[in-house]
């Protein structure tokens, strides 16, 4: 008779168990949609703020890096003390 008391509480204890694992599963997919939404609506809004600046600041491509580089005169070299030491130490 005591055997089968404890395998009665060990299968309730199972189902309990099981009960409380399957909510606290659904309410994790609850929380992760709703995190995921709020994600996809912040890069949506990060991306319209782009595109509204995008047509005021000018991109740097790498043809326009390429052409200033060729368009700085050879002197326009770095002014501060501490660029000036590691230049030279590089010569």
């Amino acid at each position: 008779m005591i055997v089968i008391c404890v395998l009665l509480v060990t299968v309730a204890t199972g189902v309990v168990q099981s009960i409380a694992l399957f909510r606290l599963t659904r309410e994790n997919t609850g929380q992760q949609q709703r995190i995921e939404q709020l994600m996809l609506n912040q890069q949506a809004t990060l991306a319209s703020f782009f595109d509204t600046d995008s047509s005021i600041v000018e991109v740097p491509t790498r043809d326009n890096a390429n052409a200033s580089a060729a368009n700085k005169s050879p002197d326009s070299g770095p002014h501060s003390r501490a660029a000036k030491r590691a230049q030279s130490k590089l010569h």
